[in-house]
């Protein structure tokens, strides 16, 4: 293998001279912004959308109880009506606070997507800064 660099490591490692091709000199700073809007971008659990699905689960799983006439109480009519009172209570509310949380996590969802496109803006930003040598 040729040594074409005349870089040489104290411990024996070879530096190798990069290809020859158009290459964008980038500050520091702006480096360090794209990292820090990069790692802003990492992969996260959207629990929101987990719990959304588990409560409209909840509720829909209620709502058949009520409908084949599961909920009911073998002592009174009056412990039967409270009993479809909460039953109720539980289909309205997990049906409601599930399908808010479904609604944040399309919304976080749709952020997470602009600051993606907020990055590809920094970076043509820079790209505009040179002027391109048609090859």
């Amino acid at each position: 293998m040729p040594n074409d660099t005349p870089y040489k490591l104290t411990q024996g490692y070879e530096v190798l001279s990069p290809k020859s091709g158009q290459a964008y000199p980038i500050l520091c700073d702006e480096w360090d912004f794209l990292k820090e809007k990069i790692n802003d971008l990492s992969y996260q659990l959207n629990i929101y959308m987990e719990c959304g699905f588990a409560l409209i689960g909840i509720a829909l799983s209620t709502f058949v109880a009520i409908i084949t006439g599961a909920i009911s109480s073998p002592n009174t009519s009056q412990s039967t009506t409270n009993l479809l009172i909460v039953a109720w209570a539980v289909v309205i509310v997990s049906m409601l606070v599930g399908a808010l949380c479904i609604i944040f996590a399309f919304e976080k969802e749709k952020i997470k997507k602009q600051k993606a496109s907020e990055i590809l803006s920094q970076m043509e930003i820079i790209e505009k800064r040179y002027e391109m040598i048609p090859k």
